[in-house]
């Protein structure tokens, strides 16, 4: 426990706290700028840790020690540093010492004769990895890439000017630090982009729908103008209750039979789901593959408007138009449903289902874009460790309003 209260005493001193670089105003820079982001507190009641913080701190050195051994000596046992063991070895020999068996154990008992506290491995190592953490270079950092946004329109997403800026400072930062072979991997995605002078609509026969409180695009989404018979999932081809509301049976249809039959009926049809339980994706994939023709997901448990992404995998050009609805307009669609059910003549002759109308406007583009590699030039090869982050920023950019002097 001495190394590991040692760790913890260097981690305070680097400003470390809870898995958060410590950012008061003694730390700040003396200039009036400063990050979109208020510091951390850092009074004493928050600095005592409780039992639960303690144990986490033994799980979070130990998976420390694992990543300093890897990236810094390649697994090569020559090159750990060797910590003071009972039952260790003779010194030269590499043979136990006596009374002691080839694993350490004591050769009676498999208790040891040695009475000193060893130390947890790695421990030494770990808290050597806190002394290298330094807030202040953090926020630097932090500052560069604002300053590369504010510097670009104030964005740095991906395709932009400013994800090429980052890409430079990344490279150049990464390649003044020795023992490192950086490298810039150049990859292509496809994603869509909206037409901001055609918003999005959703027409509904009775019901206002507004977008931006009421729905919302989701993240590429497929493009159309559908006007089509709204059914949820659930339900079978007979109008029965079947299947889950949230479409993610994986054949695909399960969920979506009176979809499915009305599509083949020779209706146009925008599925219904509810959120949860599987990617946004999949839900997608099923209600098309059970022939919807758009997609409406609306948010549970009383969820307001939300926009989820569908991904980039697979053809997105050939992606549903989809909207993300709060969760009290999908709830209020699922009772005009229940007033006229599909196939309708099964159970009110009279009525006609309720058609939607889901207009996205927009196109599909290929975006060039780079990831920053950066390998240690020694190691084990068949021991690898990956560590990776975002490098890109939200499509929405920097919030300028909120860079006010503090």
């Amino acid at each position: 426990m001495q190394v590991l209260d040692k760790a913890k005493a260097k981690a305070d001193r680097a400003g470390l706290k809870k898995g958060m670089s410590r950012l008061t105003e003694d730390d700040a820079p003396s200039d009036a700028g400063g990050l979109p982001f208020p510091a951390a507190s850092a009074s004493r009641d928050n600095r005592k840790l409780t039992l639960p913080q303690v144990m986490g701190a033994i799980v979070v050195t130990a998976l420390l020690a694992a990543l300093v051994s890897a990236l810094f000596t390649g697994g090569g046992e020559a090159q750990r540093p060797r910590l003071p063991q009972s039952g260790s070895t003779a010194a030269g020999g590499g043979r136990p010492a006596p009374g002691a068996s080839a694993d350490g154990d004591a050769a009676a008992g498999h208790g040891n004769n040695d009475t000193s506290v060893s130390a947890p491995p790695g421990a030494e190592a770990a808290a050597a990895l806190v002394d290298m953490v330094d807030s202040q270079k953090i926020r630097a950092h932090l500052e560069s890439l604002y300053s590369i946004a504010m510097g670009h329109d104030g964005n740095r997403a991906m395709g932009t000017d400013g994800y090429t800026a980052s890409v430079q400072y990344v490279r150049s930062t990464l390649s003044t630090l020795a023992g490192l072979r950086v490298t810039v991997h150049d990859f292509t995605v496809s994603k869509n982009q909206l037409d901001a002078s055609s918003p999005a609509t959703l027409s509904i026969p009775s019901t206002s729908a507004i977008k931006d409180s009421d729905f919302s695009t989701m993240s590429n989404t497929g493009f159309g103008n559908v006007t089509g018979v709204l059914i949820p999932a659930g339900f079978g081809s007979d109008g029965a209750s079947a299947g889950s509301q949230n479409g993610c049976n994986a054949n695909g249809t399960t969920d979506f039979g009176a979809v499915a039959a009305a599509a083949q009926a020779g209706r146009t049809v925008v599925a219904l789901v509810e959120r949860g339980s599987c990617f946004f994706s999949d839900k997608m994939k099923n209600a098309q593959a059970a022939g919807a023709t758009a997609m409406l997901i609306y948010n549970a448990n009383n969820g307001p408007v939300f926009s989820g992404t569908l991904g980039s995998s697979g053809d997105v050009a050939a992606y549903l138009p989809s909207l993300g609805l709060s969760s009290s307009l999908g709830r209020s669609l699922l009772d005009r449903y229940a007033e006229c059910p599909w196939p309708a003549s099964a159970h009110a002759p009279t009525c006609e289902p309720l058609e939607v109308r889901v207009f996205i406007a927009g196109r599909f583009e290929t975006i060039e874009s780079q990831n920053v590699i950066a390998e240690t030039e020694t190691g084990d090869d068949t021991s690898i460790v990956v560590v990776g982050a975002h490098l890109d920023g939200v499509e929405a950019g920097t919030c300028r309003a909120c860079h006010a002097p503090r």
